[in-house]
C-alpha cells in the first residue's frame, strides 16, 4: 500500500540530525550488547536470566519500530509505541531491582493463570466455544498449581484467580523502582516516576482514542503555500521528544540487563548516556 499522503517534506525527518543521533546511540548500544551476548552464551543462560534477554528482545524490536515510523512521517504511531517502551522499561527495571518473591515469580507464575482466564472467557462464550480445541480442565490445573504456588492456601475449586501478577498500577510501580534504584549506579537510579508523570498520560490517548488525540496538542493545520488549502499534520516537535525518551528507556535497560546477566559495561552505557545528555540539551529537551 502506498504511504505517498504521510510522506510530506515536513514529516521526512531522516535528515534530522538530532533525531539521527539518538538514533544512532540506541544502534550502537544494541550492536555493543550483541557482541557481548552471543548464542552459546544465552543458551547457558538459567531461564530466569534468559527471561530478561526475551524482554530485551522486545525492546529492541520496540525501539526499532519506533524510529522507522519517525522516519516514515507516522509520528503519532510513534507516539502509541513509545506508551510501550516506556512501560516496558518500568517493567523490567523494577522485575531487576525488587525482591524476587515479590516481582519476579508472580511476574512468571501468573502466565498460566492469565492463560486459563483467558481460555475460560472463550470458553464460555456461545459463539466462540465452538471454536475452542484445547483441554480448559488441564490449563485450569496448571493455573490452580501457579496460584497455590503464590498463595499455598489457594483452595483447588475457587476461581478467585489473581487478575494480575502484581497489586502496582504502573505509576506505583515506578515510584517502587525508583526507591529500589536510589543507591544504584548512576544509569540505573535514573528516575522513571517523572518520566511517567510527564509523557505516559499524554500518550495514553492514542492507545484508548480519546479526544485528546485529536486535540491542537498533537494535530495541527500547517500551511506551506498560500494558494493550497493548509494540511492536517502532526505537531513535528514530537519526533524529538519521542527519539530522545526511547534512547533513554534503551540505555537503561541494555545497561541493567546486561549487568543482571554478569556481563556488565557500565562505563560504555555511561558514556552512551552522556552523550545522550549533551544531545537532548543541544535540542533543549
Amino acid at each position: 500500500m502506498s504511504n505517498e499522503r504521510f510522506t510530506h517534506d515536513l514529516f521526512i525527518f531522516k535528515e534530522n540530525l538530532t533525531i539521527m543521533h539518538f538514533d544512532d546511540i540506541c544502534a550502537r548500544g544494541f550492536k555493543y550488547y550483541h557482541e557481548l551476548i552471543s548464542a552459546d552464551f544465552i543458551s547457558m543462560l538459567p531461564v530466569r536470566k534468559h527471561l530478561f534477554i526475551r524482554l530485551l528482545y522486545h525492546a529492541e524490536t520496540t525501539s526499532s519500530a519506533i524510529f522507522l515510523l519517525i522516519n516514515k512521517g507516522l509520528l503519532l504511531q510513534s507516539l502509541s509505541l513509545c506508551r510501550v517502551r516506556l512501560e516496558q522499561v518500568i517493567v523490567t527495571s523494577y522485575l531487576i531491582h525488587e525482591v524476587v518473591e515479590v516481582a519476579l515469580a508472580p511476574f512468571v507464575y501468573h502466565m498460566k493463570i492469565k492463560q486459563y482466564r483467558d481460555a475460560k472467557m472463550v470458553n464460555e462464550d456461545p459463539v466462540l466455544s465452538s471454536f475452542f480445541d484445547k483441554n480448559i480442565d488441564f490449563i485450569r490445573t496448571e493455573a490452580a498449581e501457579a496460584q497455590r504456588t503464590m498463595n499455598p492456601s489457594f483452595e483447588k475449586a475457587s476461581e478467585a484467580f489473581c487478575r494480575k501478577w502484581t497489586n502496582l498500577d504502573l505509576l506505583s510501580m515506578a515510584k517502587k523502582r525508583d526507591r529500589l534504584t536510589k543507591d544504584a549506579d548512576a544509569i540505573s537510579k535514573k528516575p522513571l516516576e517523572l518520566v511517567y508523570k510527564s509523557l505516559y498520560p499524554l500518550l495514553s490517548s492514542f492507545v484508548h482514542c480519546d479526544m485528546a488525540s485529536v486535540s491542537q496538542d498533537f494535530l495541527k493545520i500547517f500551511s506551506f503555500d498560500n494558494e493550497k488549502p493548509g494540511v492536517l499534520m502532526p505537531d513535528p516537535s514530537w519526533a524529538v521528544i519521542i527519539a530522545g525518551y526511547c534512547c533513554l528507556f534503551d540505555i537503561i535497560q541494555i545497561h541493567e540487563t546486561l549487568a543482571y546477566v554478569d556481563k556488565g559495561s557500565f562505563d560504555y552505557y555511561k558514556e552512551l548516556e552522556n552523550e545522550r545528555i549533551s544531545v537532548s540539551k543541544e535540542a533543549n529537551l
